[in-house]
C-alpha cells in the first residue's frame, strides 16, 4: 500500500524534471541558436600511423594522404598533406642529425596533437610558418612533431625518439587542455577500419571498445561517393554504437553546457591530470639545457567562454617550463572553427600561426 502512494509523487518529481529541463532545453536553442551537431565520420585514404622504436606514434613516411570529415549530410573538410622522410607533416624532409649549424641558430621542435599537425585548413601551418619565418631568419629550423589524437606521454616519447635523429636547441608545447587526460595509444588496422588501442589492452579488447575512429578509403573517391560511403558504414550494425552521452552531447544544449561545467571540474582533480604532469615533468629532465615553452591553444568551447577548461598555468610554471595562455594573449576570428567540427579552419589556423610567430618572435 505504502508503495503505491510513493508511486504518484514520484512520477510527479519526474515529470517536473523532465518539464524543467525541456524548458531549459528550448530556452538554450532560442537563445543560443547554435547549429545542432552531427554524427561525424573520420576518412583516411591510407592507414597513416605508425608506432616507432621508442613507443611514439609517428605518421607512417613518404605518404600522400587524404584526410576528410564527412557529417551526415555534408563535408566538412576534405584535405590532402604529404608525410616527410620522418614520419612528420611537412612538405620538406628533414636532415637526420644535422651538423654544422651556428651557434645562435633557432631550431623548434613544435610537438602537439591535431592542432600541431594542422592539417584541417588545407596546408599545414607549421611549415608554411616556416617558410615565411625564413624570409628574416634563412637559418631557422622548425620540426613539425604534431601527430592527430596525442597527450602529453605521447609527447615525451615522441621528443626522446625524435631527440635522436633531430637536433633541435629550444621545444614549444602546443597543447589544449583535452591533452591533459589523453591516454597513451596504439594504432591498430583491422581491414578499412582504425582503431586507437591503449596498451596494454588486447587486440581482442581494442575491437570490443565501440566503433573505430576512422575509416580507410580509396583517395581516387570523389566528394559525391564519398558521402554515400560515409552514409553506407553510418547505417552498417558491425560499426557500433556510441555512447549515450555522446550522443546527448552532440544534440542536446542542455547536456552540452552540463557536462562543458562537468569538465571543468573534473580534469584538475583527474587521475590524467596528474600523470601530465608527470610527464611534462620528464620532458624537463630529458632536456634540461633546451628553452621549453608550452603553448596553451583553445578550443571551440573556450574561445565560445572565453575561458579555459582548465587552468594549469601555476602547476606548469612549478616544474621551470614557461607557460604562455594564448587564449587570453591572442586575437581569435569568428570563424576560428569549421562547422560542426572541433578543429580550426584555415582562418583558425591563420590566426594559430600568427599567435605563436609573435610570442616566439619568429619574424625578427
Amino acid at each position: 500500500m505504502r508503495t503505491k502512494h510513493a508511486i504518484g509523487p514520484a512520477l510527479l518529481l519526474l515529470g517536473s524534471v523532465a518539464l524543467t529541463c525541456a524548458i531549459a532545453e528550448f530556452g538554450l536553442r532560442h537563445f543560443l541558436p547554435v547549429a545542432a551537431r552531427q554524427e561525424k565520420t573520420w576518412m583516411l585514404s591510407s592507414p597513416t600511423f605508425r608506432t616507432d622504436s621508442h613507443g611514439a606514434v609517428r605518421y607512417v613516411e613518404n605518404q600522400h594522404i587524404r584526410s576528410a570529415v564527412v557529417a551526415e549530410n555534408h563535408i566538412v573538410y576534405d584535405v590532402r598533406y604529404r608525410t616527410n622522410n620522418l614520419g612528420f607533416i611537412d612538405h620538406e624532409d628533414y636532415v637526420v642529425a644535422p651538423a654544422g649549424r651556428s651557434g645562435d641558430a633557432r631550431r623548434y621542435a613544435f610537438v602537439g596533437d591535431s592542432f600541431t599537425a594542422g592539417v584541417h585548413g588545407g596546408t599545414p601551418w607549421v611549415a608554411a610558418l616556416r617558410d615565411e619565418a625564413r624570409r628574416a631568419d634563412p637559418d631557422l629550423e622548425i620540426y613539425n612533431l604534431g601527430v592527430e589524437g596525442t597527450g602529453f606521454e605521447q609527447f615525451s616519447r615522441l621528443l626522446d625518439s625524435a631527440s635522436t635523429q633531430l637536433d633541435f636547441s629550444e621545444i614549444v608545447i602546443l597543447a589544449i587542455s583535452d591533452d591533459f587526460w589523453r591516454p597513451l595509444w596504439q594504432p591498430l588496422v583491422q581491414g578499412d577500419e582504425l582503431r586507437f588501442c591503449s596498451p596494454p589492452v588486447s587486440v581482442t579488447e581494442c575491437l570490443r571498445e565501440g566503433p573505430p575512429v576512422a575509416r580507410i578509403f580509396d583517395e581516387r573517391l570523389t566528394q559525391t561517393e564519398l558521402l554515400a560511403l560515409a552514409s553506407r558504414l553510418r547505417e552498417d550494425p558491425q560499426t557500433g554504437s556510441r555512447p549515450l552521452r555522446q550522443f546527448l552531447v552532440n544534440h542536446s544544449r542542455l547536456a552540452g553546457m552540463l557536462y562543458a561545467q562537468y569538465r571543468k571540474f573534473k580534469l584538475p582533480r583527474s587521475r590524467g591530470f596528474q600523470e601530465s604532469l608527470t610527464w611534462l615533468a620528464q620532458i624537463k629532465r630529458a632536456f634540461p639545457g633546451k628553452r621549453i615553452c608550452m603553448i596553451h591553444l583553445p578550443t571551440f568551447g573556450e574561445v565560445a567562454s572565453a575561458d579555459y577548461d582548465l587552468h594549469p598555468e601555476a602547476k606548469v610554471l612549478g616544474l621551470g617550463i614557461e607557460y604562455f595562455p594564448a587564449l587570453q594573449e591572442c586575437t581569435w576570428p569568428d570563424q576560428m572553427f569549421h562547422a560542426n567540427d572541433g578543429h580550426p579552419s584555415a582562418a583558425g589556423y591563420g590566426a594559430i600561426a600568427r599567435c605563436v610567430s609573435d610570442h616566439l618572435g619568429l619574424g625578427d
